[in-house]
């Protein structure tokens, strides 16, 4: 029985051990600060949180002017939602804050904002409301318009890719293998061309050997006269 009671308390030591060891990571903060708040009201901040582990101490940090002390407010649970309102006596002017909070197993602060550079806000007559956190269905409708619109029949033909030969340059394709080729592609031109160059040649070689193989022309004998009669000069 006491090897069974060692046994339960060795296990019980060792998954905590084993949760701190999966858990390293700090908390995730889903904040989006507004720019002003209504003046002479209370403010309210609202973020929503995601981790493993359970959360630590998740506040925010507050003041009013830029020297002042921080001052700390704690959020409430609501749901996923994490909330804390401001009392407007506690606002006197500018707001400046950052949220911050860590999990059971010490990782952190997580952040939103920071001491050196907080969040400010505005004081002014009628402010804007202004959403802190986007609602997951808003992210859906946003999906879903999307695909909405990528999906849509625009009433256009599909068009198909060309080929790798219609889009290959003109010098690797050839000019013959075109549609529309020159003339010297045809297989018919340049038979024509073909016949006419061995006639010539024919030709050249007849006339060639028929002047090789002629007997010269005799040329005609030369012709001597001499006439003898009585020379009425009597010169010799």
């Amino acid at each position: 029985m006491s090897r069974f009671i060692h046994w339960v308390g060795l296990v019980l030591c060792v998954v905590p051990v084993a949760a701190h060891a999966a858990d390293t990571a700090m908390p995730r903060i889903i904040h989006e600060a507004c720019s002003q708040f209504e003046k002479g009201q209370a403010v309210t901040i609202l973020a929503r949180f995601e981790d493993e582990s359970q959360l630590f101490d998740p506040k925010v940090i507050y003041r009013t002017r830029s020297r002042s002390p921080w001052k700390h407010a704690a959020f409430t649970q609501d749901g996923e939602i994490f909330r804390v309102v401001l009392p407007a006596r506690e606002i006197r002017g500018r707001l400046q804050y950052f949220i911050e909070v860590f999990d059971e197993y010490g990782n952190g602060p997580a952040r939103v904002g920071s001491p050196d550079n907080p969040i400010k806000l505005v004081p002014v007559l009628g402010a804007e409301p202004c959403q802190q956190i986007p609602t997951p269905s808003e992210n859906i409708e946003t999906t879903e318009s999307l695909e909405a619109v990528m999906t849509h029949d625009t009433g256009l033909s599909p068009v198909s890719p060309p080929t790798t030969e219609e889009t290959a340059p003109p010098s690797r394709r050839g000019a013959c293998s075109r549609s529309y080729r020159p003339l010297y592609c045809e297989a018919w031109l340049w038979g024509i061309v073909g016949g006419i160059v061995a006639t010539g040649i024919g030709v050249g070689v007849y006339f060639a050997t028929a002047d090789n193989g002629r007997e010269p022309t005799p040329s005609s004998p030369e012709v001597h006269l001499s006439i003898r009669g009585p020379n009425p000069t009597g010169v010799p």
